[in-house]
């Protein structure tokens, strides 16, 4: 297994940089997609970092990117937290990241990081904050499955955005 020369927070910093400003990432979706930029990496022999991803309540987190975001809460992240180093290998990961996931709610992400087989599901007991490590992602599914599209949160908004144009605009003056 290869190893490139990247920290969890350069990932983090770079999908924010690429996304952030028009789309709607929270540190919780922001977590996700680190994790499955990660298990994506080392299905493909690679391993992107050295951090440690922990099992919490809402999923794969990584202690470094949860702290540097964590003032955001629920709000949008719009800025990198200037923690990490972006470069052009950072970026072309993220991007790649959010080919395959970005489409997701940050509650779709974690439903999925959820899901049977994964490798949260096999690592999690609450509270305890256990670490995913690389053979439980290797034993998972994470990162060999396609996420679906069908039967997301992301897939129901955008069909009552095609079927009542502007009625979630009119809500949000509500």
């Amino acid at each position: 297994r290869r190893t490139m020369m990247f920290h969890a927070i350069d990932i983090a910093d770079s999908i924010v940089t690429l996304h952030g400003k028009d789309n709607y990432i929270t540190n919780l979706m922001l977590n996700k997609l680190v994790y499955f930029a990660y298990a994506d990496s080392l299905a493909n022999g690679i391993q992107l970092f050295d951090d440690h991803i922990e099992a919490w309540r809402y999923g794969p987190v990584e202690r470094t990117v949860f702290n540097a975001y964590r003032d955001y809460g629920k709000v949008a992240v719009r800025e990198p937290s200037g923690e990490g180093i972006v470069s052009e290998a950072s970026l072309s990961i993220a991007h790649s990241v959010w080919k395959r996931y970005g489409f997701m709610t940050a509650i779709d992400l974690m439903n999925y990081s959820h899901r049977d087989g994964s490798a949260w599901k096999s690592a999690y007991v609450p509270q305890a904050n256990i670490e995913i490590t690389n053979d439980m992602i290797l034993a998972s599914r994470d990162g060999k499955d396609t996420p679906p599209r069908a039967d997301t949160l992301a897939a129901s908004i955008n069909d009552v955005r095609t079927k009542w144009k502007g009625a979630l605009d009119m809500l949000a003056d509500i």
